[in-house]
């Protein structure tokens, strides 16, 4: 969402410690980049600039009553404070129960198209263990991000489970190797709460999402940050960009939505706009129910709705090669998300046709067959 920032709302949560205390702890960056502390002299002449944030349901601002009170939004009101001859917009492109996989196929649609000037990625809670994501998606992400015509500077951040779990180690490999910003709120927190500074409870709503205090926590962490960077005396000069790290890196991602599929056969399959909390999308609901339409792409992945309830399995063929299966069938009761499952790579260029039955067999769990295309996605 583009949202133009021209407001002085203070929240009103209690006070938390200083972020210059754990600044130190929470930066994971040793130089500062030269792109990064150039913003901030864009900012000091009053340039209108735009931030971009990007991730799952805590970029979002999940649990704030006041969206304002989301740590994007409390920090963009300090650079409005420090920078006053600049116009700030910001683009949170935050959707919750998403992780990189689905990110690197929207951050086109989402963020990059506004051209954006500054972007903080988050996705370190989203992809822990390999359930939003795994490290080639996320620096498909990065590489995406780096390749845009602006060359926007970028900041990784790391947030964390209660459990003090994320895919930290693995991204900050990737943050090493493309010599990026890294901003770790773990780190800082599990200090913070070792010295007895507050309680979980007192700056988290669950076992993940932080309340007003985790926000403003964590805006208080990169304002910090960014003064340093500012300030920075000696910034390191933007390099070339380097060889993935990954195998099967997508350079360019897009997403189709379901009104516009090439259809050229349908077998009980229907269209529907979004209904009782279900993403528009083409739906079946009987084993052999059967729906054709072709993409042209190297490679397609589906985005499908999985949910605990009538969930079903589909098989899914590419060009008559290798069947894959999928299933919908989500475990957890806190509703339903959006999967996302590549089901052909390293396709010739051309037109491809997509198959998709719905198979007799189904989760042991599942109460029915239902199963629902939201959207498909294309890579190269």
């Amino acid at each position: 969402m583009k949202i133009p920032m021209a407001n002085s709302f203070e929240s009103s949560v209690p006070a938390l410690p200083d972020g210059e205390r754990y600044l130190k702890t929470a930066a994971k960056t040793s130089k500062i980049p030269e792109n990064l502390h150039n913003f901030f002299l864009r900012a000091e002449k009053g340039e209108h600039l735009t931030i971009g944030v990007f991730g799952g349901s805590i970029t979002e601002g999940a649990i704030c009553k006041d969206r304002n009170d989301s740590w994007s939004y409390v920090l963009l009101r300090k650079l409005e404070r420090r920078y006053p001859k600049s116009t700030f917009t910001l683009i949170n492109a935050g959707i919750g129960a998403t992780g990189s996989d689905y990110g690197m196929l929207r951050l086109e649609r989402d963020l990059l198209c506004h051209k954006v000037d500054l972007v903080m990625l988050d996705f370190a809670v989203n992809d822990f263990a390999g359930k939003g994501g795994t490290p080639a998606t996320y620096e498909a992400c990065v590489r995406q991000i780096l390749r845009a015509e602006n060359h926007p500077p970028l900041i990784l951040i790391f947030m964390c489970f209660e459990s003090m779990e994320s895919e930290q180690e693995s991204q900050m490999r990737i943050g090493r190797h493309y010599g990026l910003a890294m901003l770790s709120y773990q780190d800082a927190l599990a200090a913070a709460l070792q010295e007895n500074q507050f309680h979980w409870s007192d700056i988290a709503a669950d076992r993940v999402h932080p309340n007003e205090n985790g926000h403003r926590f964590l805006a208080e962490l990169l304002d910090c940050f960014f003064q340093s960077a500012a300030q920075c005396a000696d910034p390191v000069p933007e390099s070339a960009l380097p060889a993935a790290l990954h195998d099967r890196i997508f350079s360019i991602g897009k997403i189709l939505p379901p009104e516009s599929l090439a259809v050229h056969f349908n077998s009980g399959w229907k269209f529907h706009e979004e209904l009782s909390g279900m993403p528009r999308g083409w739906s079946g609901c009987l084993p052999g129910d059967e729906f054709y339409f072709s993409v042209a792409a190297r490679s397609i992945f589906l985005v499908f709705w999985a949910i605990k309830g009538a969930s079903g399995r589909v098989s899914v063929t590419v060009d008559e090669g290798i069947p894959v299966e999928l299933d919908s069938y989500f475990p957890e009761d806190w509703g339903g998300k959006k999967y996302v499952r590549p089901v052909a790579c390293n396709l010739p260029d051309g037109e491809h046709r997509v198959k998709i039955r719905i198979l007799s067999d189904r989760h042991p769990q599942s109460t029915g067959h239902n199963f629902t295309l939201c959207e498909v996605g294309l890579a190269d």
